[in-house]
């Protein structure tokens, strides 16, 4: 009852994708199709990445230290709701129009959702778990490199089940 035009079959869209991936390009300039994905590939992994690097970190210190907390968390809160777009006109200005911009969108786009949920998910640590390691002689900062680091996101793969 669709349209194919607007909604075509499935064997057609296969057969396009097909067909894209062994059609040389037009252009010299242009890229075959798995090269363009590969290159999308690696701009959305290094978007990750930094936003891992930085937001998991910044995630326990803040889900652990109540100052860290309190310095950081409303900062992020806000700036969470705002959509990565937006910051596209200031990053253009800022970055101008190449593989650094979708870089940053993405991270934007990322970051400040993961600080909230590592904080979050450090501090659903188990006290039990706090105990047991202060039993063995750990100190606060062994604590957090140690329990809250491996237990914070074991726990939340455990509770979202």
């Amino acid at each position: 009852p669709a349209n194919p035009i607007y909604l075509p079959a499935p064997h057609q869209v296969a057969q396009a994708f097909y067909t894209a991936f062994v059609t040389e390009p037009k252009r010299r300039s242009e890229q075959w199709l798995h090269e363009s994905l590969w290159e999308s590939i690696q701009v959305i992994f290094w978007g990750f990445f930094l936003s891992s690097l930085f937001g998991v970190p910044l995630g326990i210190l803040a889900g652990t230290y109540d100052l860290m907390s309190r310095l950081s968390e409303p900062f992020i809160e806000f700036f969470r709701y705002l959509p990565a777009p937006a910051f596209g006109a200031l990053a253009v200005a800022i970055l101008g129009i190449n593989e650094a911009l979708k870089i940053a969108i993405i991270f934007i786009g990322t970051f400040f959702q993961m600080v909230l949920m590592v904080a979050e998910d450090v501090r659903r640590v188990p006290m039990t778990q706090i105990e047991a390691a202060q039993t063995m002689g750990a100190n606060r900062g062994e604590i957090v490199a140690r329990v809250a680091r491996t237990a914070g996101p074991l726990l939340a793969f455990r509770t979202r089940k």
